[in-house]
């Protein structure tokens, strides 16, 4: 199995992103509780979210290789999905003795719970499906935007109405994202058994969830500015300028024939995007 692969899927850079949006959601909601129960928050929360995410990107490398049929591959595979369910099983753990011990809400061990279960169906029967790219592109999406809402329930089950606008437009922006750079081909990498997600759904699809998304995503910042923010006036700047920029990107993405010709102008300005929607929510939690 090529190294560099599994570091493409692996994906460290968004193991950051993931914990980052954990600790604006523990942010978010820190006034609720007591700054020594705050500061134990800070260190379950991160650590249980870590061994979450781990395993999710364990569970997307094992989707995408699970049709190679030969014996090493095989036994690749079967260690894959030992450590994927260890680590889920052990973050679980924790988060049970976390609940206990601080006496938190049930909702964080059930929230903790719904992963387990998209994580068992995707073992078990995502493996086989023939457009299984689609629920890799959730999954990683899931994972750099779910820290929100468990970062904030860890502290009270009155999650503020902000963070799920909040998740909705990460999740969102992160999905788009991966769809346009899905019509990028990767030397090598090209595989009959994996179709990336621009090839399983059709180029015309593509294009049209992606701006779909966009405008989700511009919705979705552009609300918490009436739900109360912990500072909006520092939440606007970034916020202004990104719905401009992906307002762009949806135009680009309108008038570009990706199957052609992949712009790189597009990705840019999403992952700019992510960037100026992680200094958003920043600067809305300071």
């Amino acid at each position: 199995m090529d190294v560099k692969y599994i570091i493409r899927t692996l994906k460290p850079i968004n193991w950051l992103k993931g914990l980052l949006m954990l600790i604006i959601g523990l942010m978010n909601s820190r006034l609720v509780i007591g700054i020594g129960r705050f500061i134990a928050n800070l260190i379950f929360g991160p650590l249980i979210y870590f061994l979450i995410i781990v395993s999710g990107f364990l569970l997307v490398l094992f989707i995408k290789i699970s049709q190679k049929d030969s014996p090493r591959d095989k036994k690749n595979n079967k260690i894959i999905q030992i450590m994927t369910i260890v680590l889920y099983f052990t973050a679980y753990i924790v988060c049970l003795f976390h609940t206990i011990l601080y006496n938190l809400s049930i909702l964080v061990p059930i929230l903790i719970a719904l992963l387990g279960v998209i994580w068992l169906i995707s073992i078990y029967y995502g493996k086989d499906w023939e457009k299984r790219s689609i629920l890799n592109t959730v999954i990683v999406s899931l994972l750099v935007s779910f820290g929100l809402i468990y970062g904030a329930a860890v502290n009270d089950i009155n999650i503020p109405v902000s963070l799920y606008f909040f998740f909705l437009a990460l999740f969102s922006l992160q999905f788009s994202k991966d769809i346009i750079k899905s019509y990028k081909k990767k030397e090598g990498e090209e595989r009959i058994d994996y179709k990336e997600f621009a090839a399983s759904v059709g180029a015309h699809m593509t294009k049209q969830i992606a701006i779909g998304l966009n405008l989700i995503v511009i919705i979705c910042l552009l609300i918490p500015m009436l739900t109360g923010l912990y500072n909006g006036f520092l939440y606007f700047f970034p916020m202004i300028i990104n719905v401009i920029l992906l307002a762009m990107a949806c135009i680009i993405i309108l008038k570009a024939d990706l199957e052609k010709s992949y712009k790189k102008s597009i990705p840019f300005l999403l992952r700019t995007g992510i960037f100026l929607e992680f200094l958003a929510f920043i600067f809305a939690s300071v």
